[in-house]
């Protein structure tokens, strides 16, 4: 959990593109503060894993966890993380992984998806309007995923430093 200098330039990086929302894997230790650089900085998403299906609602036990070692919370928010398919070396073959490795990418991709909607117009009404559409800030999506997390787990209850704010849910956010 330690402020380190990966950290540091992963928060410089941010702050002189703000329109880069950066994503790293928490780790796969499965203990309090146990979260690893640079998914200790300040301004990137740290991603905690859950599990996968009917234990969506479950952390994903390796998940490395906060607080860093200034007292921040970390994870930032979790996906899926366990029991996840993936593709393999072959041509249409896949293989199922578990890791926070897992949970970062689909936070990534959920937040593609959130710059999508908003660039294409969807917001404020639920309709593609272009003239409605914008460039979202980094700032906007990450608050936007954070928001939208739900705090539905059997043991931890968001926002702590086991599941940062909870599971990202993007229907709770975008109309």
């Amino acid at each position: 959990g330690a402020y380190d200098l990966n950290a540091l330039e992963v928060d410089q990086f941010m702050w002189n593109h703000p329109d880069f929302l950066i994503f790293f894997s928490n780790g796969n230790v499965g203990s309090p503060r146990t979260v690893a650089s640079p998914a200790s900085a300040k301004n990137d998403v740290g991603a905690g894993g859950t599990g996968n299906g009917v234990n969506l609602n479950k952390i994903f036990f390796l998940t490395s966890r906060g607080p860093t070692a200034d007292g921040r919370r970390k994870p930032t928010i979790c996906a899926p993380g366990q029991s996840v398919s993936s593709a393999y070396v072959a041509p249409n073959s896949y293989q199922s992984l578990s890791g926070t490795s897992m949970a970062s990418p689909a936070l990534a991709g959920a937040a593609a998806l959130v710059r999508q909607y908003l660039t294409e117009g969807w917001y404020p009404t639920g309709a593609r309007v272009p003239a409605n559409g914008f460039v979202p800030s980094a700032a906007l999506m990450k608050a936007m995923c954070v928001n939208s997390a739900a705090n539905d787990f059997l043991v931890f209850s968001a926002p702590d430093s086991n599941v940062g704010f909870g599971r990202v849910d993007l229907d709770s956010v975008l109309y």
